[in-house]
């Protein structure tokens, strides 16, 4: 699941005069959210709200009595949702609603701004897949083994046939040649020859060459009300290119109870000497739309395969492959609104997909523990909902997909 944490905010009180309101803080001139970096007073090391007043006397924010606030972790404070919209209710009239930083996935960062303030309500939409975030490949732009011009093995990447072979492996990009990559991720990439049954994969249980048994490095699984999109970076090689129709396949796979790869998303690339060029990385993407709890993938670990696929008559040269890359998506709390009284947002996701929707005024409630307040059918990619009750103050929200 993704997680997502508002990383620190900083509130400004008004003079002492001014009537405190349900956070106990006085009345918020302004909100501002950051990274919190260097700041005074005790760090926290577990869930809850900690606050921590800028004493110096030289800064500026003490003396207009600024605290910073955190929600210090991840695992502790956020319940797991795939998205979450947040609103808070003032009493007084607000100068300016600046950022919002948010963390989610796997260190991916996102920048979601504030929608809009309508009746005394800021409103702010937290979407940690706003943008797709990205799942960490180990070794996915080939730069190990550390080679000056060629070695034929590849850390982290189960090679087939095995690297003894050396019809794969990482090669370094020279900086000067006229061969040379302008847009290699990293100082090396791997060489792939077009030969069938060529290539290296990597899953939880995968061995490389310096290895006999798994290291268990890519411990990633297919999740319920996610889509993934592997992309790969492909090129040829200067002095072997591939032969014209020459194909390979870049693929998400799981493993069967037998231990079989099933392939659940893949794309098929035709080598064509117009399209694909040896200075110059084109990236292939391979999307498995939602995953749904019926399938058979679901909660079973993600593999990748690319591999070449080309016939014997069309066999001879070498593919250059780099900057592997594997992003998830999911449903998005969007638009967020005040209508009749009423709090709303849209829902989008991919089109059919079933959610419930649950609300609450304690954001570091487990799931299970936040209320059902309506399910919607989102027919089109993207569907309206509002709270049936009216405006309650400080209140969370999540889509949870249903079967």
């Amino acid at each position: 699941m993704t997680f997502v944490r508002v990383i620190g905010a900083r509130l400004c009180r008004r003079p002492a005069a001014a009537r405190p309101i349900a956070n106990g803080f006085g009345i918020l001139h302004f909100l501002r959210v950051f990274r919190c970096y260097g700041w005074s007073s005790t760090q926290p090391r577990s869930g809850g709200i900690v606050k921590s007043r800028l004493d110096s006397p030289a800064n500026p924010l003490a003396q207009r009595g600024e605290y910073m606030h955190s929600y210090p972790c991840v695992s502790d404070v956020l319940p797991r949702c795939s998205c979450l919209c947040l609103r808070i209710s003032l009493l007084t009239d607000v100068k300016s609603l600046h950022r919002v930083f948010c963390n989610y996935g796997l260190a991916a960062d996102s920048l979601s701004k504030w929608i809009g303030i309508a009746a005394g309500v800021i409103i702010i939409s937290i979407n940690p897949v706003l943008r797709a975030s990205t799942i960490p490949i180990p070794n996915y732009s080939f730069e190990s083994p550390p080679t000056d011009f060629a070695y034929p093995a590849i850390d982290s990447w189960q090679q087939v046939p095995v690297f003894t072979n050396q019809t794969t492996g990482v090669f370094s990009n020279n900086p000067s040649g006229p061969d040379h990559l302008d847009n290699c991720d990293g100082i090396q990439a791997a060489f792939l020859f077009a030969a069938p049954g060529v290539g290296f994969f990597q899953d939880y249980n995968s061995v490389d060459y310096a290895h006999t048994n798994p290291l268990h490095d890519f411990n990633v699984v297919f999740e319920t009300g996610r889509s993934y999109d592997l992309t790969v970076g492909l090129a040829r090689s200067a002095a072997f290119p591939p032969n014209n129709g020459a194909t390979l396949q870049a693929a998400l796979y799981y493993r069967d109870s037998n231990s079989n790869m099933v392939i659940v998303a893949a794309t098929n690339v035709v080598y064509d000497t117009a399209q694909f060029s040896s200075t110059h990385f084109l990236d292939v993407t391979a999307h498995l739309p939602t995953v749904q709890s019926t399938n058979a993938w679901t909660g079973k670990n993600i593999g990748i395969s690319i591999m070449s696929t080309v016939s014997l008559a069309l066999q001879g040269g070498i593919w250059d492959v780099d900057n592997v890359r594997l992003s998830v998506t999911g449903p998005t709390l969007a638009n967020p609104g005040i209508t009749g009284g009423h709090f709303g947002f849209t829902v989008q996701s991919d089109p059919g997909l079933r959610f419930e929707i649950l609300a609450s005024t304690n954001i570091t409630l487990s799931s299970s523990n936040w209320t059902s307040i309506g399910n919607v059918t989102n027919v089109s990619g993207s569907v309206s909902f509002s709270d049936p009750g009216g405006i309650l103050g400080q209140r969370f929200y999540q889509a949870r997909q249903l079967p």
